[in-house]
């Protein structure tokens, strides 16, 4: 009795020991079919072990990892495959297992028991072999909790299955500790096998709750590992799943290559991104040596890039060739379909940021409706546009997301009627001369039927009489430097002039501020917000020129800005003349296009949201470091409960800065690409403040919009010093100016005043904390203000956007595109269209690489891959010629092999 007693209580405290979830308590394996294990010939039980299980799927195979507790059973047979497969099949319809493949070599039976997945996987060829694997499964809505660290668990195996379809996140929350969570998933079609990585690592002293947003989310079974060091203290860590309800492609799979082209691009190289910082993808595939050789596309005579792949979801970067803005710009999520092709439609507003130099681009001047159809006027600036001639063939126009027919497009007739108000003050003594040699320059090179009336101000603005070309050449002679400046009574005094013209320009040059700013004489009577308000309401563009190093930047960039202009800076006279030849290109590229409305759109005054986070390696640096505390994880949480919390039909973009720029995610309705966008952040390099708010400046301005916000983190002083801290300031009052709400958010024990500086100047507000639950808190009340819908009428704001292509006599490619805002009807609701300025994509069947048109053309007889090989078939279909002849090319093939004969390397 008490020999029993004691072994009761011996088991008893064994018990007691054991952690919550550990597995050593499951001793014997949950599908036997011998139901003995000493009927076996040999047994072997290891921890956390992995094995790769292949299910037959349609014509292709699922290859699923199951990881857990393992038992390797063999048992010596003498009685053949058959009978051993007959008991196993036997054996499940008695236990209620389920025969995933019945063999005839390999039988796979599979059991859910609730917390775990028992699968068997039986090799009978010669004998009985089995790998029975116990697979704890994380479910949705069922958190698993493990004891991790010492007298616990070390590493815990795990898995989900995900039918695909919707986003997934996986929480990781604990109080301390560090901890490593890997994931893996495996997807096999015929010859191809697909295997995506992440590896994370959670520091609970970085924040409490992690939020992994960049987990394999194709269909399939994914594999978890959590693992910490084994003397690490004893604590619990929660690992939550959670379907979120935005929308992910579901691939369909094959070994058949897919493609993917990619639209809107030709400012740049578009390359796939199969790695990251915190995962990579492997594509094992016969055409693909070392699973490569893919990344990089081919650009087609269209501009497009393209790109013959295998499926799967792929991230796509691109790396603008003028790098003035960002290094590069991503989009997440990209779907590529076995044996189709995805048409990646790149939001047209990231050609207009990126696809021009800084005199060059495509300005909406006007919209006007008529009847059904619309009638838009825009001017094409710059040396690039100058051999431009835009037809409906290469002039593409969207209203509210939908692609419109341009019925027309005309060089437009109206005469040109120009206002030039020329700065006479005494600051232009010793150079007025050679300025006004290059403003006669600019008289003389207009049209001859131009009206040009010029307005000579300094101390008072002064009319001159004339209105024609002969006329302002003769008046401009007269003019001497003397005198302040009157700078904004000269602007109104201009937009008085030109009210009720047809086709208006304003040009304004200057050296100096108006003479109120600094008070060196007689200044105006309006002051710089009358004139800026006056600008905004006119609708006439500004072309602005500073003359010198002391002009009045903020006030010509914004003046340029509000109105649809540009502004350039002149040093000297010479550069003065060439701000005017450009100015002069501009005017004269002006066409009206007329096209038909679409039937149906979706609604053009969607928010922008725009989150742009500081990477800098503070952001990722020990607490032991003054002014430090690993923020770039809290941040990352934050940001994605913001998100989350936003309603549909808003367009987000996620920025990131360190030394360089980079938008992380394009613009986009889908928040999974912008959770995924923001997981990808990593902190390293210094911190370009001017350089980051500039961009997201540029971005905003590119996408009208009645809601348009920016979200800025840093965790560095906000402030910019010497000369460039002019340009920053006019940079954060541009932002007012266009209608765009900041907050500013400083992380950490940081100087209040330059915080305070920004919001005052851009409009906007700021807030100063260390705290993730005040950054929630701030966050969670600006994303009530975005989820308030705007008032509507049966009029609404109409988001136009214009593209241009065309191919210049070299056969180079070039693009310009921009967008406007217009009152017109409201079009009918679409639900297959995209959101205005976001990514979106179509799928299209993809022509089999050998087909009889191939053999006709190149192949003749020779059997595909072993005589001849098609490495790449890009449709072209582009045609050119001469009096002689002409020449239709309608596709392009690459080859490695030719009726037997191999391709020279290189």
């Amino acid at each position: 009795m008490k020999r029993a007693l004691f072994r009761t209580m011996a088991v008893l405290l064994a018990l007691a020991a054991l952690p919550a979830l550990a597995e050593t308590a499951v001793l014997t394996p949950g599908i036997d079919p011998l139901g003995d294990m000493a009927a076996y010939t040999s047994t072997r039980r290891v921890k956390n072990a992995s094995t790769e299980i292949e299910i037959p799927v349609g014509d292709g195979v699922q290859v699923v990892l199951v990881s857990g507790d393992t038992w390797y059973l063999s048992q010596d047979r003498d009685d053949g495959p058959e009978a051993i497969r007959k008991q196993l099949l036997d054996y499940a319809k008695a236990s209620g297992a389920k025969v995933l493949r019945p063999g005839p070599r390999y039988v796979v039976l599979t059991r859910d028991d609730g917390d775990a997945v028992w699968w068997c996987l039986a090799d009978v060829e010669s004998r009985l072999d089995l790998t029975v694997v116990r697979a704890l499964r994380l479910d949705l809505g069922r958190p698993l909790t493990f004891a991790m660290g010492q007298g616990g668990l070390a590493e815990v195996r795990f898995h989900a299955v995900n039918p695909g379809g919707k986003f997934r996140s996986l929480t990781v929350s604990a109080p301390s500790g560090e901890y490593t969570v890997e994931a893996a998933q495996i997807m096999q079609s015929g010859a191809y096998k697909r295997t995506v990585n992440g590896k994370w690592y959670v520091n609970a002293g970085r924040a409490p709750r992690q939020v992994i947003d960049t987990l394999p989310q194709e269909a399939g079974t994914c594999a978890f590992t959590l693992s910490t060091n084994a003397d690490a203290p004893l604590t619990d860590v929660v690992l939550e799943l959670v379907e979120h309800p935005y929308p992910v492609p579901k691939v369909e799979m094959g070994e058949k290559l897919g493609a993917l082209r990619i639209k809107n691009v030709p400012y740049g190289l578009a390359r796939i991104v199969p790695s990251t910082a915190f995962g990579v993808i492997y594509s094992e595939h016969p055409e693909l040596a070392g699973g490569q050789s893919f990344e990089n596309g081919d650009a087609t005579p269209e501009g497009d890039a393209y790109f013959l792949m295998p499926a799967g979801l792929w991230q796509v970067a691109v790396q603008p060739e003028l790098n003035t803005a960002a290094s590069s710009v991503s989009a997440h999520l990209v779907p590529v379909h076995s044996g189709k092709e995805t048409v990646l439609d790149w939001p047209l507003a990231m050609t207009s940021v990126f696809g021009a130099d800084a005199d060059s681009g495509l300005a909406v001047n006007s919209v006007r409706r008529n009847g059904a159809e619309v009638d838009v006027t825009f001017s094409l600036q710059g040396p690039e546009a100058a051999t431009a001639a835009p037809t409906t063939e290469t002039l593409a126009i969207r209203e509210s997301g939908a692609p419109a027919k341009v019925l027309s497009v005309k060089r437009t007739r109206i005469p040109l009627d120009i206002v030039l108000l020329v700065d006479s003050s005494g600051s232009m003594k010793g150079q007025m001369d050679k300025a006004l040699a290059a403003t006669r320059t600019f008289i003389e090179a207009l049209p001859d039927d131009a009206k040009v009336r010029v307005v000579d101000f300094d101390t008072t603005p002064r009319p001159l009489n004339g209105t024609t070309k002969t006329a302002a050449l003769q008046d401009i002679a007269g003019i001497k430097a003397n005198g302040a400046t009157c700078l904004n009574d000269a602007v109104l005094l201009g937009l008085q002039m030109l009210g009720g013209a047809e086709r208006p320009a304003l040009l304004l040059f200057t050296d100096g501020f108006d003479a109120n700013y600094n008070d060196t004489g007689p200044g105006s009577q309006a002051t710089k917000e009358d004139t800026l308000q006056a600008v905004s309401k006119a609708g006439i563009p500004i072309y602005t020129i500073g003359f010198g190093k002391g002009h009045d930047l903020d006030t010509l960039d914004r003046l340029a800005s509000l109105s649809g202009g540009r502004y350039y800076a002149a040093s000297d006279p010479a550069a003065l003349g060439d701000a005017f030849a450009v100015i002069n290109s501009s005017l004269s590229n002006t066409f009206t296009a007329r096209y038909a409305r679409p039937a149906r759109g979706r609604p053009s005054d969607a928010p922008v949201v725009t989150c742009v986070v500081d990477v800098s390696g503070s952001m990722d640096t020990t607490p032991d470091k003054d002014g430090c505390d690993y923020r770039i994880d809290k941040v990352k949480t934050v940001l994605h409960d913001f998100y989350t919390a936003l309603p549909a039909n808003v367009l987000g973009q996620v920025m990131s800065f360190e030394d360089d720029i980079y938008i992380n995610q394009v613009t986009t309705d889908n928040v999974a690409a912008i959770l995924a966008g923001i997981n990808d952040l990593t902190a390293g390099g210094g911190t370009n403040i001017a350089g980051a708010v500039e961009s997201a400046l540029k971005t905003q301005a590119a996408i009208p919009s009645s809601k348009r916000y920016m979200v800025f983190l840093t965790d560095a002083a906000l402030q910019v010093d010497g000369e460039a801290k002019l340009r920053f300031d006019t940079t954060l009052a541009k932002l007012k100016d266009e209608g765009v709400y900041c907050l500013w958010v400083g992380i950490g024990a940081l100087d209040e005043t330059p915080f305070r500086h920004a919001a005052e100047v851009s409009g906007g507000g700021y807030i100063l904390t260390e705290s993730p639950d005040a950054l929630g808190q701030a966050f969670a009340e600006l994303a009530a203000d975005i989820r308030e819908p705007a008032a509507r009428g049966k009029e609404v704001n109409t988001l136009i956007e214009l593209t241009l292509k065309y191919r210049e006599p070299s056969g180079r490619n070039v693009s310009f595109a921009n967008a406007a805002q217009a009152v017109l009807p409201e079009v009918a609701a679409g639900d297959t269209v995209e959101l205005p300025a976001s990514i979106g994509y179509a799928v299209r069947p993809l022509k089999e690489r050998y087909d009889p048109d191939v053999a006709a053309l190149v192949t003749g007889d020779s059997v595909p891959v072993r005589d001849a090989k098609i490495g790449k078939r890009i449709p072209i279909d582009v045609s050119g010629g001469n009096k002689a002849a002409t020449l239709r090319v309608r596709e392009a093939y690459f080859m490695s092999l030719l009726r037997g004969v191999q391709a020279p390397s290189g």
